[in-house]
């Protein structure tokens, strides 16, 4: 009787486990555990929210590793909260039309095997109260497409969460762009407003140009409630007095400034027009600003042995151009430090074009965060000099001594004191604010950082690299920075916004397979994953039948 309480028991689980679906979390740093805020998210949905996932059918097994993944969070999606819904799709099975697919973001992907080559769409839409949110599921390292889907499986949940944040709130920040310094135009800011849009909405501060003043107003600051931010991308001319008061006040009543500028004047187009070109000091008349906040950008371009590629022609080879790629130490590759929450999930460098060194004068009670910085092998050249491509064959890496890298973003947060405290204005502007605690200003000495590359009239996403492609190699993928991303994340910490929800995923140490190791031990353990278990088997069957045989003689 008693066998057979136990036999039904054993039935009664095995049917409940085809029903309820459990997880236990081992991780050392409890990585799949929900945090509070994580939870809280998940209950903001009233009504029902759906999310396609279309990795789907046949496809690799790490693509099926990835696949799983996804199932498992969306599956605990829909278990904290009901109006979570979810569905697997399969785009080409189900005959769904991929242009409008594609109009989506969603695109197949093209992962080859020993015998064809699949198509396999790894993306999901978020639907919700009539706003659809598209991501990839996998990440964008320039790394074989199967170590991708491996590396994606940790990147997971903060994509989910943040692609569920977007598409429930109900009102994005606003950010201003600031337009009367001549910073950048539209064509140049597509990459980054595209890649942003999501999250924020931005609006330009024309109000200097309408009133044909020239300036700000600074009987009419903004609240941060009302704007977010405040971003100045690469201005070219001189901020007025006026200006600067108004972004010092803007600063103390607790609102966000990002400026992305330079010292020194110089452009790659102008070097491919003309082979040859002189580096100027650039005065936007924002020194004293940024020096009572304790910082300052020196007028020095950054040359560093760790740094991009720019591709050049070399010569002609049976009637054709041929083409080769250099490293160009004008464009410093910085590498996420992963010491602040803006530089999580940062899976690719950054990059920068001719920047600057910023120098930290700190002041009391004001917090400074290197963000980002060169490698330490840089060497440091003063304006008025000449650049040339010719200098590649000069570049000699024992000249590059190892020395302290030059910070490159600084965020400045803590008790950042006004400019303008103990000066006149202080005494002539109303509700006039001498420090802040709330306010943060990130400072990134590259307006090019923000700046999207313009191939053949069409703005490339920011992060593509027109320097680097290959006309005789067409095929050969462009390479993609992380500046959108970078980007993003400060803007997200500076308004307040949480940007991981706990899940730590910078902190796994991915291990991708030997595959020649792989391939060489593949026969022997294919032997032993048949015949150890028909060993153990077979021994568990001789146990079994003498333990029965000598109980019941």
């Amino acid at each position: 009787m008693k066998n057979w309480i136990i036999a039904i028991g054993i039935l009664i689980l095995i049917s409940l486990s085809q029903w309820v679906e459990t997880r236990w979390d081992f991780t050392e740093n409890q990585r799949f555990t929900l945090t509070e805020s994580a939870k809280e998210l998940l209950q903001t949905p009233e009504m029902p929210l759906h999310i396609n996932f279309y990795l789907d059918g046949e496809m690799t097994g790490s693509f099926r590793a990835l696949r799983n993944e996804v199932l498992q969070w969306v599956k605990l999606f829909h278990q904290e909260n009901k109006n979570i819904e979810y569905s697997i799709i399969n785009p080409v099975a189900e005959g769904l039309n991929l242009d409008s697919l594609a109009k989506l973001g969603i695109q197949g992907l093209a992962v080859p095997t020993e015998s064809k080559i699949l198509r396999i769409f790894p993306y999901a839409s978020f639907n919700y109260n009539g706003k659809t949110h598209v991501i990839s599921v996998l990440n964008n390292r320039k790394i074989p497409v199967n170590d991708r889907a491996e590396q994606s499986i940790a990147e997971i949940p903060n994509k989910f969460f943040k692609a569920l944040k977007n598409v429930v709130q109900t009102q994005k920040p606003k950010i201003g762009l600031m337009v009367h310094h001549d910073e950048l135009l539209p064509q140049y800011l597509d990459g980054f407003l595209m890649a942003a849009s999501p999250y924020f909405q931005f609006e330009p501060l024309t109000t200097p140009i309408t009133s044909g003043t020239g300036e700000l107003d600074i009987e009419q600051i903004p609240e941060p409630d009302s704007l977010a931010a405040i971003i100045s991308a690469k201005p070219i001319k001189p901020f007025s007095d006026n200006d600067k008061i108004y972004l010092d006040q803007y600063l103390m009543k607790g609102g966000n400034l990002m400026f992305l500028t330079e010292n020194v004047d110089a452009e790659m187009d102008s070097l491919f027009r003309s082979d040859n070109i002189v580096s100027f000091p650039r005065d936007n008349n924002l020194d004293d600003l940024l020096f009572a906040y304790g910082l300052r950008i020196a007028p020095s371009l950054i040359k560093d042995l760790q740094a991009a590629y720019v591709t050049l022609a070399i010569g002609n080879v049976e009637q054709n151009t041929a083409y080769e790629q250099f490293p160009w130490v004008y464009f410093p590759l910085a590498i996420s430090p992963k010491n602040h929450q803006i530089n999580q999930n940062l899976n690719n460098p950054l990059k920068f074009e001719f920047a600057n060194p910023i120098e930290i004068l700190p002041r009391e009670s004001t917090h400074y965060q290197i963000l980002l910085s060169t490698s330490p092998y840089t060497q440091l050249q003063k304006p008025l000099s000449y650049i040339n491509f010719s200098e590649i064959d000069r570049t000699i890496p024992e000249n590059y001594l190892e020395e302290t890298p030059f910070p490159l973003a600084v965020l400045v947060s803590g008790e950042i004191g006004s400019a303008y405290a103990g000066r006149i204005v202080s005494q002539q502007l109303n509700n006039f604010k001498s420090k802040t605690q709330q306010g943060k200003l990130l400072l990134i000495s590259d307006g090019d950082f923000i700046k999207n590359h313009v191939f053949r009239g069409t703005p490339l996403p920011l992060g593509a690299d027109k320097y680097s492609l290959r006309p005789d190699l067409k095929s050969a993928p462009n390479v993609i920075y992380d500046n959108a991303n970078f980007l993003i994340n400060a803007l997200q910490y500076m308004l307040g916004e949480n940007l991981n929800f706990g899940f730590d995923t910078d902190s796994e140490s991915y291990k991708i397979l030997n595959k020649s190791l792989v391939q060489n031990a593949k026969n022997e353990w294919r032997w032993l994953s048949v015949f150890i278990p028909s060993i153990f088997l077979s021994l568990l069957f001789f146990i079994i039948y003498f333990y029965r045989k000598k109980k019941f003689s």
